[in-house]
């Protein structure tokens, strides 16, 4: 069931990609004013790159477990992709803060900016 519950998911995450890109260039003029392309892509980076790099560090997880009859074994793989996962989440939420304090930028909020 996990392998169909990855499909149903990465299906639900393409359409709401494909979603937001449509509602992107629909209004993509009147919404100029505040660069959205850039804070699309971080938002959906974290999403994707999360998603992505679970699948692939379980996948991993679970082909290189080795073969042994003992219970404690099985939840070592288990453990170490949980960690691992927490662990580039980390490094990469370092990456998606500093990008977000560029691209959402505190000054297009004030009232006296410039919305052309």
């Amino acid at each position: 069931p996990q392998f169909w519950l990855n499909i149903v998911q990465n299906v639900s995450i393409f359409f709401a990609f494909t979603g937001l890109l449509k509602f992107y260039h629909a209004l993509g003029n009147e919404i100029s004013w505040c660069r959205p392309f850039p804070k699309f892509l971080c938002i959906k980076g974290i999403v994707f790159m999360t998603f992505w790099q679970g699948l692939v560090i379980s996948f991993l997880a679970k082909a290189t477990e080795s073969r042994s009859s003992s219970p404690e074994d099985d939840n070592v793989s288990e453990l170490w992709a949980t960690q691992a996962q927490n662990f580039m989440i980390c490094l990469e939420m370092l990456l998606f803060s500093i990008a977000h304090f560029y691209c959402f930028p505190v000054d297009e909020w004030h009232p006296d900016h410039d919305r052309n």
